[in-house]
């Protein structure tokens, strides 16, 4: 199901992040996804774009192979989770991006040297302001990239 998913929207990703990570590969950075996504589907959409490895949410299994409904979350603390990561690759966060767009990505953010809110919701919104973190905002293949000037925050 999950390949087909992807197979179907694929090409339905803001211009914004394909761009960005078109752009860090060819800086040879190494890609990691945090989702809380199922795995299934991050794992075939990670391969997809190119990323170098991924932690999802995983489901589950009986023994019969049928998803029982229990979840076991891997989106909390995503600042520990890319720690993780980022040792089991041999990695440093010098000149580290991150990108997230709601509350349970501030703290994978907040350990980045460039942290990206896009498309954030109100809690990251309102974190990205407090941090002075880029703000962006994609609509209809245009993005938008707000600057604060004055307390108030322009279309830049």
């Amino acid at each position: 199901m999950a390949a087909q998913v992807v197979a179907k929207y694929h090409a339905h990703t803001y211009v914004y992040t394909r761009n960005l990570m078109k752009d860090l590969k060819q800086k040879s950075y190494v890609l990691l996804a945090i989702s809380g996504s199922p795995s299934e589907l991050v794992g075939v959409f990670a391969k997809v774009y190119g990323f170098d490895d991924f932690v999802a949410s995983e489901y589950v299994v009986d023994e019969s192979g049928a998803y029982t409904g229990e979840v076991v979350e891997s989106h909390h603390n995503k600042d520990q989770i890319l720690k993780k990561l980022v040792q089991k690759h041999g990695l440093n966060y010098q000149d580290s991006v991150a990108i997230g767009d709601s509350r349970g990505d501030i703290s994978l953010l907040a350990a980045a040297e460039r942290a990206i809110a896009f498309n954030p919701d109100v809690n990251l919104l309102e974190a990205a302001k407090d941090n002075a973190w880029k703000i962006v905002v994609e609509r209809k293949s245009i993005a938008y990239e707000l600057e604060e000037q004055d307390g108030r925050y322009l279309l830049a």
